[in-house]
């Protein structure tokens, strides 16, 4: 059964909170609806956030949205979408204000063009690095990094810059955010075919080696046009992630070079001891490939 899209629950010329008009509908997942606005004031574009699927009102559903309003406003990176309000409609749900974004995510870029050069991937993968290493330096773990939520966008000089969106499953440091978990020990949380093997188990106890393998199963994606092991499901995918048993990319897409074949694959070691410790290992990692790249990280 095809479900439908969430509905907006506010109109086309409707003004929320005094000062933002809707003008039209971006796009709708799951869990909301992301809506082109303007700041009646300022006269300047923004996208309105809204959480209204049927856990709207759900105190947990508006704890993670207050939750990822709270982590963005506290990233400064480029590289990283602008939270630039927050509040609530008088019928319950949710909404989130952030800069509006003009282009698309990698998902339909990878949609549109099959496998990318392997030097743009590294030049995305650099930029997801500038964001997640600020995230994680400030106790964020975004632990949902997909295509869907790296956003490509363009620049007022016309140039592309990739946004990481969503933080809505991150996890928070509680001493800095003062934010007790909404996740129990023992749940899994995120997007499956981007987990890493110890989210699986538990969410709440992963750290910023889980964005590592994301960022690992991303690039590998974009290099050959699918995920590790796509073609498997369930307990014998995971099994073939947990051996190692990934082939090379390289056997996917002959143009994807070794040292860059060799980054992606220590991300996906199943055991976060031996991936790269941190982004900027990664990072760095990647520079070493593609030298000509340095300026982005």
């Amino acid at each position: 059964m095809t479900l439908e899209p969430p509905k907006s629950p506010v109109a086309e010329g409707e003004v929320v909170a005094g000062k933002y008009r809707i003008e039209r509908t971006i796009g709708s997942g799951g869990m909301g609806v992301v809506m082109a606005a303007r700041h009646l004031t300022l006269d300047e574009p923004v996208g309105l956030k809204f959480v209204i699927d049927e856990r709207g009102n759900d105190p947990e559903a508006k704890a993670r949205m207050m939750r990822e309003a709270r982590a963005t406003f506290r990233l400064r990176s480029e590289h990283t979408v602008r939270v630039l309000d927050v509040g609530e409609l008088p019928s319950g749900p949710l909404y989130i204000v952030m800069e509006l974004l003009e282009g698309r995510d990698l998902k339909r870029e990878l949609a549109a063009r099959g496998p990318l050069p392997e030097r743009e991937v590294v030049r995305y993968a650099l930029e997801a690095c500038i964001a997640l290493e600020e995230a994680h330096a400030i106790g964020i773990v975004h632990r949902d990094l997909k295509p869907h939520n790296m956003f490509l966008s363009r620049s007022s000089r016309g140039a592309t810059v990739l946004k990481i969106l969503d933080f809505g499953m991150s996890k928070l440091d509680p001493e800095l955010f003062e934010a007790s978990p909404l996740t129990r020990p023992a749940t899994a949380l995120g997007t499956p075919r981007y987990m890493a093997p110890e989210q699986w188990k538990s969410a709440a106890e992963v750290d910023a080696r889980a964005d590592v393998w994301a960022l690992g199963v991303v690039m590998y994606e974009l290099l050959t046009g699918e995920a590790p092991v796509a073609n498997l499901r369930g307990a014998e995918r995971q099994a073939r992630l947990l051996a190692g048993a990934i082939p090379d990319p390289r056997e996917l897409n002959a143009e994807v070079t070794e040292a860059v074949a060799r980054v992606v694959m220590k991300c996906l070691r199943a055991d976060p001891e031996v991936r790269w410790k941190t982004v900027r290992h990664l990072a760095t990692a990647l520079r070493d490939a593609h030298p000509e790249l340095a300026a982005y990280f």
